[in-house]
């Protein structure tokens, strides 16, 4: 303690006086814990002297209280050669961004016609909102395999770019030590129970109303939002499903077409439409589909645009390295071509002068006409 700015004699005092003798017993204090301590040791009760303690050094064992907490949520020893004013205030930024009021973030939209976006907004949902210990929800939905935290000599805090990245990949969820325990059976850490009925709350009103339903709603007997998630995901995310969504996406991407400007189908509708695919089969990467590079996109693209006043263009593409490898680029190509063509048929309705069948000139007022 002396680390931090205390005398001898008021380290002593918190040391044997007060009984504050071990990581454990740091691990327990609060904030508050931390003002009553320092006041009670500067004017000790029963006639003893009061010890020295300055606010510098009493704001010092607050960052140190919360350090300890910090190592503890991020499952990691602590010990006392850890604790150094440099390593303490380190935190100083994440602890006050954590003791903000924070507004609750938007609720997602929930579309089962893609079902990867929907997951990945539920996470970024509970992503936004902390739980008991203060860390981002979204710690309680971590795949299977990273129920338990690597060692930490294997999974150094320097690989973290955030606090927060770091306290949703190693928050215990498993009791710590319990080499043994597993989804089913835990123990699972206390606090770990209380945060997956939080989310629970959190998801039950977003998918009671959907198709979801019938696959998370044993999760509402215990209030197990962990259980839930992981039944959304299986369901609409296992390995059987994404195969059907690739297959799904695929077809339409087959089926789409571009065969000139339409009332009810243009060429911005056309690209969307495509994009709208494309967008889905991405999703499904974290999953296990290989994915769509760019080439493949163009060609797609390309394939459906059956017009033959394109043909130039689609030509020039295919024998444009660069272009091939760049989907906007060509989109915007074909836009501006669109667009202009348009315009050019506009301008043509626009006449001063026509020619009769009669074979003499004659002088017409610059109108728009009827097609006889």
């Amino acid at each position: 303690m002396v680390c931090l700015g205390f005398t001898e004699a008021a380290a002593d005092e918190i040391y044997s006086g007060q009984g504050i003798d071990s990581i454990d017993e740091w691990a327990n204090l609060d904030e508050n814990d931390v003002t009553s301590l320092c006041r009670t040791v500067r004017k000790p009760g029963g006639g003893g002297a009061g010890k020295m303690i300055s606010y510098k050094v009493e704001m010092n064992l607050q960052a140190a209280v919360f350090f300890i907490y910090h190592k503890h949520r991020t499952s990691r020893t602590v010990d006392y050669t850890n604790i150094t004013v440099p390593e303490i205030r380190a935190l100083k930024k994440q602890r006050e961004m954590e003791a903000a009021m924070e507004s609750k973030p938007e609720a997602p939209m929930i579309d089962l016609k893609d079902v990867s976006k929907t997951y990945e907004a539920l996470v970024q949902y509970l992503r936004g909102m902390r739980g008991g210990n203060g860390v981002p929800l979204s710690y309680t939905v971590r795949p299977t395999d990273e129920l338990m935290p690597k060692p930490s000599a294997d999974d150094p805090s320097t690989e973290y770019s955030t606090y927060d990245e770091e306290m949703v990949k190693r928050a215990p969820i498993i009791v710590a030590g319990n080499a043994n325990g597993t989804e089913s059976d835990g123990p699972f850490d206390d606090t770990f129970v209380g945060d997956r009925g939080k989310v629970w709350d959190l998801i039950c009103p977003l998918l009671i109303t959907t198709e979801a339903w019938p696959h998370v709603k044993s999760a509402r007997k215990n209030r197990d939002g962990r259980k839930a998630m992981l039944a959304f995901y299986d369901h609409f995310l296992g390995p059987n499903n994404i195969d059907h969504i690739q297959k799904q996406a695929e077809t339409k991407l087959l089926l789409l077409s571009y065969q000139g400007e339409r009332k009810n189908w243009n060429f911005e509708k056309f690209v969307t439409s495509h994009k709208e695919q494309h967008t889905i089969l991405e999703g499904l990467t974290d999953h296990g589909y290989g994915g769509m590079d760019v080439r493949m996109k163009v060609t797609s693209l390309l394939d459906n645009i059956q017009t033959e006043s394109l043909d130039a263009f689609k030509t020039n593409i295919l024998g444009s390295e660069t272009l091939r490898k760049d989907l906007e680029k060509c989109v915007i190509l074909y836009k501006d071509f669109i667009k202009q063509s348009g315009s050019s048929r506009t301008e043509n309705r626009r006449v001063t002068e026509i020619s009769s069948n009669g074979g003499g000139d004659e002088t017409v007022e610059d109108s728009y006409y009827k097609k006889d």
